[in-house]
């Protein structure tokens, strides 16, 4: 589906007042999150004018225009080198990323009164900047809030297609990958997926960056619902998997759709 350039504005437009609404009720990590989106929205409307009317686009440019990494695009916005938290060279752009600064800080002084409340009442605190927790304890407690935030999406009939967790090597963190059903679907698989991140108890079990909604890994998802031939396979890890042309270096899987499952014998 096309997007113009005053589309994206206006997608920006409306995830900002969608942010500004959640925190106005607080609900600081939706409202994170939204911001996100409105920045990248703008940066796609920025984009979208590279694009000439009567002229076939460079593949490479309409392949990258997908992405999500605000740096990257930054570089296809031609904004300059400059990383997106000190961008100053676009006024609308600047006001967006100060926006979402403010919710982040925010976010940050809330985190550290629960923890110093916690504490006072004779806790150790809960981030794992406080605590040395083990990495596969935290995996498996946000494994079992990932799986019950997938049955309510399914129950209230959200588009996802599938859930799972990927290793990401090169920031050495795990990630929470929502998959929509379609490109069409991702703007209603993100709304629904926040009105749920932002309640307990998955507020509390999720980082800001552990979630993401992505219409890119739909080929991920087939491939790794084609390659599971058994179950049980929800939260079985599974580590240098290569098939259907897709690379996983280590995966999770959440939920997968029925039709995702081609080769599925029971245990």
């Amino acid at each position: 589906m096309a997007h113009s350039a005053q589309t994206f504005r206006e997608l920006a437009d409306e995830r900002l007042t969608e942010a500004q609404l959640l925190l106005a009720n607080d609900r600081p990590s939706g409202a994170y999150y939204l911001a996100g989106y409105a920045i990248e929205f703008a940066l796609k409307a920025k984009i979208a004018t590279r694009f000439l009317a009567n002229e076939i686009p460079d593949k490479v440019l309409v392949i990258k225009v997908h992405d999500h990494d605000f740096n990257k695009l930054l570089q296809l916005a031609n904004l300059g080198d400059e990383d997106y938290a000190t961008l100053n060279t676009d006024t609308e752009l600047r006001r967006l990323v100060d926006y979402r600064r403010e919710v982040e800080a925010g976010l940050a002084l809330q985190n550290l009164e629960f923890e110093r409340s916690d504490r006072s009442r004779g806790g150790g605190g809960r981030g794992p900047r406080i605590n040395a927790m083990a990495a596969e304890s935290l995996i498996a407690h946000k494994l079992d809030a990932s799986i019950e935030l997938a049955k309510k999406l399914r129950a209230e009939g959200s588009p996802l297609l599938a859930a799972f967790w990927d290793y990401d090597s090169e920031a050495e963190r795990w990630k929470l990958i929502l998959v929509p059903a379609s490109l069409d679907h991702e703007r209603d698989l993100v709304r629904d997926a926040v009105n749920w991140l932002v309640q307990p108890p998955f507020r509390s079990a999720f980082s800001l960056a552990d979630p993401t909604v992505d219409n890119r890994q739909i080929d991920r998802a087939r491939a790794l619902g084609s390659y599971i031939r058994h179950e049980p396979y929800v939260g079985r890890r599974m580590d240098t998997t290569f098939t259907g042309g897709q690379y996983f270096e280590s995966v999770i899987p959440v939920y997968l759709a029925p039709e995702l499952m081609t080769h599925l014998s029971p245990a």
